[in-house]
């Protein structure tokens, strides 16, 4: 049975604003920083499974160069270094399926390197996420 995928039905949102204006190949890349679980054998054999605490995670979104979502990034990175606000809700949602990461606590990380061609690039964001909760769902 197929089942249909389109980036029209994923949204990603931070302090409150829809991004759009996605990069034309991946448009996020999602990369928990924490191993989740561990394991150590000991001599004899017996094992310990370690939970690992961190739950960080870093997010980078490829947005167009034509995108407002670039505006509206500079503008959170620039504000927080500027003394304003430093955190912003983050989420990421597949409405094809059951996929959804959230976050309270998104930092901008920094302006992206930028080049310019002859044609309109993107430009990866790199959001940091203090914790990240994430289900993926696959399509329905």
């Amino acid at each position: 049975m197929s089942k249909k995928f389109s980036t029209k039905d994923h949204s990603i949102v931070l302090g409150g604003q829809v991004l759009t204006g996605f990069g034309p190949d991946d448009f996020i890349e999602i990369a928990f920083n924490g191993e989740g679980y561990t394991q150590v054998i000991g001599a004899d054999g017996e094992v310990a499974v370690n939970q690992d605490a961190d739950e960080s995670a870093t997010v980078t979104v490829n947005l167009l160069q034509t995108s407002t979502g670039n505006a509206f990034l500079s503008t959170l990175y620039n504000a927080a270094r500027e003394g304003g606000q430093l955190t912003h809700d983050f989420l990421f949602r597949d409405a094809n399926g059951l996929t959804l990461y959230t976050s309270a606590d998104a930092v901008v990380k920094r302006i992206p390197d930028t080049t310019r061609g002859k044609e309109a690039g993107s430009n990866a964001w790199e959001i940091l996420l203090g914790v990240l909760k994430g289900f993926e769902g696959g399509a329905s």
